[in-house]
């Protein structure tokens, strides 16, 4: 299966007015080059199909709904209307349904590994 990478960014001074999500880039980029994403990838279930996007794509795109302060996956609708997270999924945003199927095929090994990462999540943020 073929390795998904998120787009970084190019940082620069600018006059323009951020929008609120302006930070999920930079925030996405972090976690994709920390130690964290290897271990992240691990506890996700495997998407294959001729429309899968990957399972780490979904995977960062709950993340970002996550920090974003989504309530439900009704939510991410607001993502495929966002130009810059669709720049930073190289254009590849997800409606509701994808989610909600992706978040069907956990199954209990799924997340019991989810916890265990949340974990060592939590525990490296203290370090």
């Amino acid at each position: 299966m073929k390795s998904f990478k998120p787009k970084v960014l190019q940082l620069e001074i600018t006059s323009e007015k951020l929008i609120s999500a302006s930070g999920l880039g930079t925030l996405l980029e972090a976690f994709d080059i920390s130690e964290l994403s290897a271990e992240f990838k691990s506890t996700l279930p495997i998407r294959n199909g001729y429309r899968s996007q990957g399972s780490y794509r979904l995977g960062l795109i709950q993340i970002a709904s996550s920090l974003r302060g989504h309530d439900c996956i009704y939510d991410i609708e607001e993502f495929r209307h966002d130009d810059t997270l669709s720049d930073i999924m190289n254009g590849e945003t997800v409606v509701p349904k994808t989610m909600g199927d992706f978040l069907r095929d956990y199954d209990g090994k799924n997340l019991n590994k989810t916890n265990l990462f949340l974990n060592l999540q939590a525990m490296s943020y203290r370090i």
